[in-house]
């Protein structure tokens, strides 16, 4: 908790050094937000699964098939692309699903082999799995490895709540380096108070 709340402090700040005056207001009235709260105990290849479901799709959809296709990858003693489109996957992403679950490179791996690679090699290795795009990635450092510095580019909420704040999100957001994970974080937040 403590590096969550250094963040805070650190992203009150630097929202009143940059006039991010509704940003800042925002924060006075948020509570402390961990990037642990948000992490999880699945194994890579089923985060991975997890947020290819959930790219595009509300989170309410997005929970409802993950549930049904964790049943059916549990029960299965194989599995099939069409299996996983029962579920309510679309064909690409059952195709990307099924190849996941059957990479066994990514099956090898660990957090903690993960978490000691460089992170160019970490980029590489996983934007070279179908279905794997920067978002996902993006995903996978904030909330598989709990980066504390990610920006996720591309996200329909991050950009309506930089919109609502008037904060640059074309822009990396560079100012808030080195807790741009927590900035997201707080952003996606301040979308679930309206």
């Amino acid at each position: 908790m403590a590096e969550a709340a250094i963040a805070y402090k650190f992203l009150l700040d630097t929202s009143k050094k940059n006039n991010h005056n509704k940003f800042h207001n925002f924060l006075i009235s948020s509570k402390v937000i961990s990037i642990k709260s948000r992490s999880n105990n699945l194994s890579v290849d089923f985060f991975l699964i997890k947020t290819i479901i959930s790219q595009q799709v509300s989170v309410k959809a997005a929970q409802s098939i993950w549930l049904k296709t964790y049943t059916y990858i549990s029960n299965s003693k194989e599995l099939s692309e069409d299996g996983l489109r029962n579920q309510g996957l679309s064909r690409p992403k059952a195709s990307y699903i099924y190849d996941i679950f059957y990479n066994k490179e990514l099956k090898s791996l660990s957090k903690d082999k993960i978490l000691n690679m460089k992170e160019s090699d970490i980029d590489n290795f996983f934007l070279n799995i179908r279905g794997v795009g920067p978002w996902t990635l993006c995903s996978l450092k904030m909330f598989y490895l709990s980066y504390s510095d990610v920006f996720i580019t591309g996200d329909l909420a991050i950009n309506k709540a930089c919109n609502e704040f008037m904060l640059e999100e074309d822009s990396p957001m560079q100012d808030y380096a080195p807790y741009r994970t927590y900035l997201c974080l707080y952003l996606w937040a301040s979308l679930n108070q309206t």
